[in-house]
């Protein structure tokens, strides 16, 4: 699983890594889904890092805290009030 995560690039800043999940489509046409912890994969923990199949998919979800903050900003506008800073996001005059 760490070499497909280092092959697609590594994982994204706000990435969550306690828990992401693998879904996994078995050969009698039913599916499963699992958690893993992909901190302790990406460190090397063998039971955590497990072996991908094929057409297995690997979702890692985002971390809210790491990309969402409240801030506070002087504005005028009828809507006053607090906003959410995002990633990607500018404050201009």
């Amino acid at each position: 699983m760490s070499d497909a995560v280092h092959l697609a690039g590594g994982l994204s800043p706000d990435a969550k890594t306690d828990d992401a999940q693998v879904f996994r489509y078995l050969p009698n046409g039913e599916s499963e889904i699992f958690s893993v912890n992909l901190s302790q994969a990406l460190e090397g923990d063998p039971a955590a890092n497990i072996l991908l199949l094929p057409r297995d998919r690997l979702l890692i979800h985002r971390n809210p805290e790491a990309f969402s903050r409240p801030t506070s900003v002087a504005r005028r506008s009828r809507e006053a009030g607090p906003l959410s800073y995002t990633a990607n996001m500018t404050v201009g005059t």
